[in-house]
C-alpha cells in the first residue's frame, strides 16, 4: 500500500508540474520554462494521461508570439508530438480542437494526420471544432508539390468525415476551401505552377489583389472572405503573401494597418508557396515593414519557417537591419543554416551587409534556446569555429595581451596576442609617420578610407590564405590586423638557400597558383603585390603553405592610392616585381595586376628550384629595371622537368598580356600530374619554351548555345533541390534551352533520353548536358530511379555515342552525377571513354555546399574566361572536394560565345 500511496503521489507532483510549465508555456514565460523544465518532465503524463504538449496545445489561441520560443524548447528537450493518450489523440488533436495554430503550425507533418480510435484526424478536429485557422493550415499544407501522394490518400480516407460536418449550417465556407484545394494541382519544379483554378476564382483574386493594393477598404471588405483570401496564385502566393510582398507601405502606413490586419484574420498566416516561402519570408525579404512582421508573427506566422531551401525569414532580410532586429526580437534563431550550409551571419558577410553583420556578431555569445553566457574556455573554441568562416565579429571586447614578437619589419610590428576573450591570435600593428597641421585630419580621414578598402581581406576563405578576423583604426595612426595564428616558418627559411625537390615545388606551387585564383577571382579581383618567400608560411608537417601579409592588397577600381590599382611608386619585394612596375615595358604608369601577382609567383618558383633570389646581383631598382629590359627572367639554372620549365616560363613572360592566368596555370600539366615529369631538361632549354598565349581552336557555338536535361531522383533532399536549382539557373543564363524532370522513374528517364538523342532539333544545338540527381546509388556504379530500378552511369552515356546520336556528332557533350550514396564502382573517372568530345563529372557525398554546386557557381562566374575543363580541374583540385572527371574533348570548350566565335 505505501508503494502504491508513493506513486500515486509521484504523479500527482508530475502532474501539477506538467501543468504549471503549460501554462508558462502558454505564456510564454521562456525564463520560468527554462529553470522549471526537464527532459524527464516533458515526457511525463498527468493523471488524465496527457503530455506537457497535449496540455499546452489544450489552450484557446491566440497566444503571446513568445509561447513559439516555449513551444520550441519543449519540443528540444525531448516532448514527443506522437505521443497520445488512451482514446488516441495526440497534440494536434488538441490544437486542432482549439484552433491553436501557433503550436500546430511547428508540429512535424507527420504527427497532423494520425487517428484517434474513433476515426478522427486533427483536421476532423478542426472541421467539427469550427477552428478555422487550424483547418485551412492543414489543408494547405497539401498544397506542395511533395505532398501530391498525401493528398490524394488523405482526403480519399477523410472525404466524408469531413465534408459531412462541414456541409453543417454555419460551415458551408469548409466545404468551398475542401472542394477547391481538391481541384488544385502542384507540378513542375522551380517553374512550379499551381493548376486546377476556376475563371471566376481567378477573377475575385485578381480583384481582392487590386481592392488592397489601391487601398480601397469598402471594397476590400465587401469581397473578402475567410474562404477567398487563399485562394493562390500560379506560384502559390496568397493575397496577404502578395500585399505584404508589394504593396508600399509609405503611401498610407494607417490605410496599410488596417487592410493588413483585415486580411491576417482572414488569412492563413502559415500558408506558403510553391517553394516554401511564406508570408513572413516575403514580408522579411522586400517591402514588409517590422511592424508587418510583428503583426504576422502574432497571428501564428512561424518566425522560424523554412522554405524548400531551408532559408528562414532571418537569411532574407539580411539586407534590412531594421528588419533583422524585430525578427530577433520576435525570436528568430541565428544558428540555424540553409542547404548550403549557412547561416544568417555569413550570408550577411558574404553580402557586405555591415550593419546586420554587427548587429548579429553581438548574438555570437549566446544560443538561441539555451541562452547561457560562454565561459572563456568555450568562447575560444566557438570563436575558432567562426574564424573558419570569417565572420566579422570582434575577438576581443576590450583590450589583448602580447605574448611574443613574431617579426618586425619597416613601419610595424606582428605578436602573438590573447584577447581578454581567450582568443590567441596574430596582431600586426602598423604605426603611420604622424603629420602635423591640416595634413593631419586629411591622413586620418585616408587611413580610414585605407581600413575600410582593406576590410575585403575579411571575406577572403580559402585553406592556403591566412584567416583575417578584423582590422580596425585603434589610434589615429596606428592600425591594427587581427589574423588567424600560424605554427610554422617561412618559405625562405624553408628553402634556407638550397634547392627544393620538385615534388616541394610542384605542391607549393600548387597551393599558390590556387590562392592567386581564388582571389583574383573575387569580384573586383583581390591584389596580394607582395608574393614573395618571405610572405608564405609553410605549415608545421611541412605538406601545407598559407600566403600572409596582405598589407599592400586591394581591390581594383579603387582611387585612394594605397587601395588603388595604381600607385606613383611601385611598392613591393624588390626581386619579385614584374617589369611592367619598373618601366621596364615603356609603360609610364605603374599598375599592379594579376599578372604582376603571377610573375611574382613565378619568382617563388625561381627562388626554389635554385635556391637563390631571381637577379639577385642587382642592388637597386635602377639595376633590376635595367636587367629585366635586357634579359627578361632569370633562366633556371638547373636541371629540372621539362613541365616544370614550361609552367615557369608561362609566369614569367616578358609581355605581361602574355602571362598565363593563375587559373589557367592550374591546369598545367606540371601541377596536374601526381608524380611530376622526372626526365630532365637543361636550363638553357628554357629560352626555348616561350611563354606566348597559344591560339588553340575552340569549339563553336551560337544560341541557342545547347540542350541541358536536369533530372532529380529523390527531390525532397536539400542538397539535390540546391543541385537542380542551381544549374537551371545556370544553364539558362548560358542561353540553354533547360528541361527539367522531377523524380522519374527507369522508363521515363529513358524515354526522355531516347526523344533528346534522337530529336531533330538536337542538331541546332552546339553543345549538351546531361545533369543526374539521385538520393541513393545501386550495385556496379547505377543509380536508382524512383520506382527502385537501376540504370548505369555507361547506359545514359552510350545513348550520346556518334553511332547512336548524329546531331551531336563533333560537338561536347557533358554529363554530370552526383549521388547521396556511393557510386561504388562507376565514378566518372573509371568510365573508360573511347570516343572523343565527352566530360563526365561525378561527385557522391552530402557535403553542403557540394562540389557540384561549387563548380556551377565557378562556371556561372567564369565561363567568360576559363574552358569548361579548366572550370571543373579548378573544383576537382580544391580541398575535400572529391570531385572526379574524365575528358575526352578535342578541343577548349568556352560557354561564352564571344570566346567561342572568336
Amino acid at each position: 500500500m505505501s508503494s502504491l500511496t508513493n506513486h500515486q503521489d509521484s504523479i500527482d507532483m508530475n502532474s501539477q508540474s506538467i501543468q504549471q510549465i503549460a501554462r508558462l508555456a502558454f505564456q510564454g514565460d521562456f525564463d520560468q520554462i527554462r529553470s522549471l523544465a526537464s527532459p524527464e518532465l516533458v515526457t511525463c503524463k498527468d493523471q488524465n494521461g496527457r503530455t506537457v504538449l497535449m496540455l499546452t496545445a489544450d489552450t484557446e489561441f491566440p497566444s503571446p508570439w513568445q509561447s513559439a520560443k516555449c513551444i520550441e524548447y519543449l519540443l528540444h528537450l525531448g516532448a514527443d508530438p506522437f505521443e497520445t493518450t488512451a482514446g488516441g489523440d495526440t497534440a494536434a488533436h488538441f490544437a486542432a480542437r482549439r484552433d491553436n495554430v501557433r503550436l500546430l503550425a511547428l508540429l512535424p507533418f507527420d504527427t497532423k494526420w494520425l487517428q484517434n480510435v474513433e476515426g478522427g484526424s486533427p483536421l476532423t478536429e478542426a472541421i467539427r471544432s469550427g477552428s478555422w485557422r487550424c483547418a485551412k493550415h492543414l489543408l494547405h499544407l497539401l498544397r506542395l508539390r511533395d505532398r501530391s501522394s498525401d493528398k490524394k490518400k488523405i482526403l480519399n480516407a477523410e472525404s466524408r468525415s469531413i465534408l459531412s460536418p462541414a456541409r453543417k449550417e454555419g460551415r458551408s465556407g469548409f466545404a468551398e476551401i475542401i472542394e477547391r484545394e481538391t481541384r488544385l494541382v502542384t507540378s513542375g519544379y522551380l517553374t512550379l505552377t499551381v493548376t486546377g483554378l476556376t475563371e471566376m476564382e481567378k477573377a475575385l483574386r485578381r480583384t481582392l489583389i487590386c481592392a488592397a493594393m489601391r487601398g480601397d477598404v469598402e471594397e476590400f471588405q465587401r469581397l473578402a472572405s475567410c474562404s477567398n483570401c487563399d485562394i493562390p496564385s500560379s506560384t502559390g502566393s496568397t493575397v496577404l503573401m502578395d500585399f505584404v510582398e508589394v504593396c508600399d507601405t509609405g503611401s498610407d502606413p494607417e490605410l496599410h494597418a488596417s487592410i493588413r490586419q483585415r486580411l491576417i484574420e482572414l488569412s492563413d498566416v502559415t500558408a506558403v508557396d510553391v517553394l516554401g516561402n511564406s508570408c513572413l519570408h516575403k514580408a522579411a525579404a522586400d517591402l514588409g515593414s517590422p511592424a508587418d512582421c510583428e503583426a504576422l508573427i502574432a497571428a501564428g506566422a512561424s518566425v522560424n519557417s523554412l522554405n524548400s531551401l531551408h532559408q528562414t525569414p532571418l537569411m532574407l532580410a539580411v539586407r534590412r537591419p531594421q528588419v533583422v532586429e524585430q525578427l530577433l526580437r520576435l525570436g528568430a534563431d541565428w544558428t540555424r543554416q540553409n542547404c548550403y550550409g549557412d547561416d544568417a551571419l555569413d550570408l550577411a558577410d558574404g553580402l557586405g551587409c555591415r550593419e546586420t553583420s554587427a548587429l548579429l556578431s553581438s548574438y555570437l555569445t549566446r544560443r538561441s534556446l539555451q541562452l547561457p553566457i560562454f565561459t572563456t574556455a568555450s568562447y575560444r573554441n566557438f570563436f575558432e569555429e567562426r574564424i573558419e568562416l570569417s565572420s566579422l565579429c570582434s575577438p576581443f571586447l576590450k583590450t589583448w595581451t602580447c605574448i611574443r614578437l613574431l617579426g618586425r619589419g619597416g613601419i610595424g610590428e606582428v605578436h602573438e596576442v590573447e584577447t581578454d576573450r581567450g582568443v590567441k591570435c596574430a596582431v600586426k600593428t602598423i604605426k603611420l609617420p604622424m603629420q602635423g597641421g591640416n595634413a593631419q585630419s586629411d591622413l586620418i580621414s585616408n587611413i580610414d578610407t585605407i581600413v575600410q578598402g582593406e576590410r575585403n581581406l575579411c571575406f577572403l576563405r580559402h585553406r592556403n590564405i591566412v584567416k583575417f578576423i578584423e582590422i580596425c583604426h585603434s589610434e589615429p595612426f596606428t592600425v591594427v590586423l587581427f589574423m588567424e595564428l600560424l605554427d610554422g616558418q617561412s618559405l625562405t627559411d624553408f628553402i634556407n638557400g638550397k634547392p627544393l625537390d620538385e615534388l616541394f615545388i610542384q605542391r607549393f606551387t600548387g597551393q599558390i597558383c590556387s590562392a592567386l585564383s581564388y582571389m583574383h577571382s573575387r569580384k573586383p579581383p583581390v591584389l596580394h603585390r607582395d608574393i614573395n618567400c618571405n610572405n608564405i608560411i609553410v605549415l608545421r608537417g611541412d605538406s601545407e603553405i598559407k600566403l600572409i601579409d596582405f598589407g599592400l592588397s586591394v581591390q581594383l577600381n579603387r582611387s585612394v592610392s594605397h587601395v588603388s590599382a595604381y600607385t606613383p611608386t611601385p611598392k613591393g619585394t624588390l626581386y619579385f616585381l614584374a617589369p611592367e612596375l619598373l618601366g621596364a615595358d615603356e609603360s609610364d604608369t605603374v599598375k599592379y595586376s594579376p599578372e604582376s601577382d603571377v610573375w611574382a609567383m613565378g619568382c617563388t618558383v625561381y627562388q626554389m628550384v635554385t635556391g637563390t633570389l631571381p637577379h639577385g646581383h642587382c642592388s637597386n631598382m635602377l639595376a633590376l629595371a635595367n636587367c629585366l629590359s635586357l634579359q627578361g627572367a632569370p633562366k633556371l639554372t638547373r636541371p629540372v622537368s621539362r613541365k616544370l620549365v614550361n609552367f615557369y616560363a608561362d609566369c614569367v613572360a616578358q609581355n605581361r598580356r602574355l602571362r598565363k592566368s593563375a587559373a589557367e596555370l592550374l591546369r598545367h600539366e606540371f601541377l596536374l600530374n601526381t608524380e611530376p615529369d622526372t626526365s630532365p631538361v637543361a636550363a638553357e632549354d628554357a629560352e626555348n619554351q616561350p611563354a606566348a598565349l597559344r591560339v588553340e581552336p575552340v569549339y563553336g557555338a551560337a544560341p541557342p548555345q545547347g540542350a541541358c536535361l536536369l533530372f532529380c531522383i529523390g527531390g525532397d533532399e536539400p542538397s539535390l533541390l540546391a543541385d537542380v536549382s542551381l544549374a537551371q539557373t545556370v544553364f539558362a543564363r548560358l542561353r540553354f534551352t533547360v528541361k527539367v524532370s522531377m523524380d522519374p522513374t527507369c522508363d521515363e528517364l529513358v524515354d526522355a533520353l531516347n526523344q533528346t538523342a534522337f530529336s531533330q532539333e538536337l542538331s541546332d544545338h552546339q553543345c549538351f548536358v546531361c545533369c543526374v540527381l539521385a538520393a541513393k546509388a545501386g550495385t556496379d556504379g547505377a543509380i536508382c530511379t524512383s520506382d527502385g530500378e537501376q540504370l548505369e552511369l555507361g547506359d545514359i552515356i552510350g545513348r550520346f555515342k556518334p553511332n547512336q546520336c548524329r546531331g551531336l556528332r563533333g560537338k561536347p557533350k557533358l554529363f554530370f552525377f552526383h549521388t547521396l550514396a556511393n557510386l561504388a564502382g562507376s565514378t566518372a573517372e573509371n568510365i573508360q571513354m573511347k570516343d572523343a568530345d565527352f566530360l563526365v563529372v561525378s561527385y557522391s557525398g552530402t557535403r553542403r555546399p557540394s562540389p557540384m554546386q561549387e563548380m556551377l557557381s565557378l562556371i556561372d562566374k567564369r565561363h567568360t574566361e576559363c574552358s569548361i575543363a579548366e572550370l571543373v580541374g579548378m573544383t576537382a583540385t580544391a580541398e575535400d572536394s572529391n570531385l572526379k572527371f574524365v575528358s575526352t574533348l578535342s578541343k577548349p570548350l568556352f560557354l561564352n560565345p564571344t570566346v567561342a566565335s572568336g
